[in-house]
Parts: structure tokens; sequence; C-alpha cells
């Protein structure tokens, strides 16, 4: 899910905006090679990731593992095909909320 937004935002604006609507998911930064992203985690197998883009202008929204080793055992193929309705409710949820609070 891409989310135009009407001014640039941050990693960190958007973790404490997330951490206030929804106390009940952790939130932490990742560092990957093409840049960080914020991963908020529902449990081992359910998160979602959030990544800015285009001059942080664009927040992407998408369905994550937050446990590396989750990502690690088979690829996570096998239990992505478990749990991707729920990565995706998740994903829904933390972009409408983002989209009506940031987007255009």
């Amino acid at each position: 899910m891409d989310i135009q937004v009407k001014k640039p935002v941050s990693i960190e604006a958007l973790q404490a905006e997330l951490t206030q609507k929804f106390p009940e998911y952790t939130y932490f930064v990742r560092k990957t090679f093409v840049g960080s992203m914020l991963i908020v985690k529902q449990s081992s197998f359910i998160g979602s990731g959030i990544r800015l883009m285009k001059d942080n202008s664009v927040i992407k929204v998408f369905p994550a593992f937050p446990a590396l080793w989750v990502q690690a055992l088979f690829g996570g193929l096998l239990i992505y095909a478990f749990v991707y309705s729920s990565m995706k409710k998740l994903e829904q949820k933390i972009g409408g909320h983002l989209t009506q609070t940031y987007g255009q």
C-alpha cells in the first residue's frame, strides 16, 4: 500500500504516532541495505513493514515478518502461506490510519 503524504515525514514521527494510536503492538526500526524501515509487530509471525520512499513523500506499508528467524526458516514461504491473511489485516489497519492522518 502506497500513501502519498502532504508533507515529508520521518520514521521517528510515524513510530510516535503509531505507538500512541496502537499501543498493543511493538515497534522497532530495522536497518536494511536500502535504508531504515519501521516494523510493527503483532507476534513473531505477524507484522507489517513501513518504509519511506521518494524523499519521504510516500509511505509504503507492506506485510513483513518481525522476527528474522522466521524469514530464515524456509525463506518464510511456508509460514507466509498460513499467516498472510492476518498480515494483510494488520497492513490495512495501519495503512488506513496513516492514510487518514498523513495522506492527501
